[in-house]
């Protein structure tokens, strides 16, 4: 008989246990909704000090959240109105809210709240407009979300006939009526009385939302929502229900998770001892590493000396970037240890020179690569739930706009093109100004990839860093890589 749950999480004290009952819910199309508690720093040390719970990454649990469908909260008003909604059993059908109001300037009010939040209005046919249009009074626009109220007259028969039109249009997922609420007022009675019939009508979710969550409506929501319809305290909240419906929606539409790419077993069995033994590995060995694995790397010369340099180079071809291979120096950008396009084989000599007296002559000459966009790949290894790979943006800028997103080892590229998708990098690999577009296809690839060496060598890998990971239009290719073992 369970149609929700609602969690308040400190931390999960039995990870597998805690999986295991997120797919039991996921199989049984039971929604969970969750507020994580003490996600900053200070929060944790609260939680701490509270119940002795260590609070656990929240990248992790944001990575588990999505594998699972369950649909993070805000807070307490968000999860308490989602579970109103679920509660009822019914599940938002394709397309997006359907919503009525009593007001204009509070349908102006919802609106703008709507687009912050990101909760879609159902774009209606021309047949809905014609239905509202014979049933708006002169000057009310037949539009969703639409605002009903000319007159006390006859208020509950334009109420019931736009929200039936509204209702029923193809594209509407869930319906809503927004309004003031007060307890024993006339006219929200005689509106609670046909939000009453269409929740007997429609299989479509209904709610009535408060616009001002102050209202004394206590009895009028118990009653309304003893008859079908949940009464939701304030604008803010109800549109994030909405939402929520709409991504537990789409989270059962998503294609069943695929394999990701295996690694080849000579790869494997030849790194593992080496990861085995902990500590970082160099530039040149985690690029060997990535590309032994499947990911593609930018062509690269290791190199001590001048001329072994120049020899690199001439294999290579002009122009090439310059890198210093010393070790212990894990972010060159930082030690001024990169030196990039060098033309030719005297500005290459002038790079290595200075690169050298400043820190050593052990060196890696690399193609310079084609244009495109800078992008990160990286795998962390969570004590609680595993290895989580990482997309996000890269280069200079990865600590700036912390544009990443996470998901737990393995996934397949369906996955992780999802995943890329909702970068906010995502415009600039789509192409924009003239540029090409990036080549997902093989970026996905690359990430679902690694989330594959990721799995197999759980338990010998602390951190895998790719960081620039360039994506154009001709395909990816990893320029600088860091790669640390986990000493078993």
């Amino acid at each position: 008989t369970t149609r929700a749950v609602g969690l308040m999480m400190e931390t999960v004290r039995d990870p597998a246990a805690f999986v295991a009952a997120l797919e039991k819910a996921a199989r049984r199309d039971i929604p969970i909704v969750a507020v994580k508690l003490a996600r900053t720093a200070y929060g944790k040390t609260l939680a701490l000090s509270h119940s002795g719970a260590l609070a656990g990454n929240a990248a992790a649990y944001d990575a588990l959240f999505d594998r699972y469908g369950v649909l993070r909260a805000e807070d307490i008003d968000e999860m308490v109105a989602t579970l109103l909604l679920f509660g009822e059993g019914k599940r938002a059908r394709a397309g997006g809210l359907a919503a009525v109001h009593d007001s204009g300037g509070e349908r102006e009010l919802g609106v703008d709240l709507a687009d912050q939040l990101g909760v879609p209005y159902a774009q209606i046919s021309p047949a809905t407009t014609e239905r509202l249009k014979k049933r708006l009074a002169f000057g009310l626009a037949p539009v969703n979300p639409v605002d009903f109220w000319a007159t006390p007259h006859g208020y509950q028969d334009v109420l019931a006939e736009c929200f039936d039109a509204l209702l029923d249009d193809s594209d509407s997922a869930l319906g809503m009526y927004f309004g003031n609420v007060v307890t024993g007022m006339p006219v929200y009675e005689g509106e609670a009385e046909v939000m009453a019939a269409l929740a007997k009508r429609h299989a479509k979710p209904l709610a009535v939302a408060s616009m001002f969550a102050g209202s004394d409506h206590g009895d009028y929501a118990l009653r309304l929502g003893k008859q079908g319809v949940p009464v939701i305290y304030g604008a803010i909240p109800a549109l994030k229900a909405a939402r929520n419906l709409m991504r537990h929606r789409d989270f059962r539409l998503r294609a069943p998770m695929g394999e990701a790419p295996k690694p080849p077993a000579q790869a494997l069995a030849r790194w593992r001892p080496r990861l085995a033994r902990g500590g970082a590995l160099d530039e040149a060995e985690s690029l060997a590493f990535l590309a032994d694995m499947g990911i593609p790397v930018q062509p690269h010369r290791l190199a001590e000396g001048e001329d072994a340099a120049l020899e690199a180079a001439g294999v290579l071809g002009y122009p090439v970037a310059l890198k210093t291979a010393r070790a212990g120096v894990l972010h060159k950008t930082e030690s001024e240890g990169v030196v990039l396009d060098l033309a030719d084989e005297s500005a290459l000599r002038a790079a290595f020179r200075d690169l050298s007296a400043r820190l050593g002559p052990r060196v890696i000459v690399a193609r310079m690569a084609p244009p495109g966009v800078e992008t990160v790949l990286g795998v962390v290894a969570d004590a609680q739930f595993g290895p989580l790979v990482m997309a996000g943006t890269g280069g200079v800028l990865i600590e700036v706009l912390k544009d990443v997103r996470f998901a737990l080892a393995p996934f397949d590229a369906g996955h992780a093109r999802a995943m890329i998708e909702g970068l906010k990098i995502m415009p600039l690999l789509a192409g924009v100004r003239g540029r090409a577009a990036a080549d997902l296809a093989s970026h996905a690839e690359a990430l679902a990839r690694l989330s594959g060496v990721a799995h197999a060598l759980a338990d010998v890998i602390a951190e895998i860093d790719v960081n620039p990971f360039l994506v154009g239009a001709g395909g990816c290719v990893a320029l600088d890589a860091l790669v640390v073992g986990k000493a078993g």
